[in-house]
């Protein structure tokens, strides 16, 4: 007997607006929905990174545009949040010379902001 072909998850897609020091509007793609929030940031950042080149940025949060909470790195994104939503992003400008921009680094957990080097 002849195997069926396993169904292909649908793809999901995210409406992004950005705040703070670039304001951008865009849509991403978002697989199947079960990455975490930190891949999703990631991917945010990217896209934003190559629509303004010149201009290093960090995300300092990540919030659910209906209600404005806040999304934990840690989190699914299909668990805290639905295909089609629209996603805020905080941005700003880095303090690096070299343009690397990243993710986080606006807030931190616990005593003491986090180790030291």
């Amino acid at each position: 007997m002849p195997r069926l072909p396993v169904p292909t998850p649908p793809a999901w897609r995210l409406s992004v607006v950005t705040e703070g020091a670039a304001e951008l509007k865009f849509i991403l793609p978002c697989d199947d929905g079960s990455m975490p929030v930190l891949e999703l940031t990631r991917r945010l950042v990217e896209r934003c990174q190559s629509l303004t080149p010149s201009v290093p940025l960090v995300a300092d949060r990540l919030v659910d545009a209906r209600d404005g909470s806040t999304l934990f790195p840690e989190d699914i994104a299909r668990e805290v949040l639905d295909d089609g939503d629209t996603v805020s992003v905080f941005l700003r400008r880095t303090n690096t010379d070299d343009g690397s921009g990243g993710i986080g680094g606006g807030a931190s957990r616990g005593r003491g902001g986090g180790a030291s080097r």
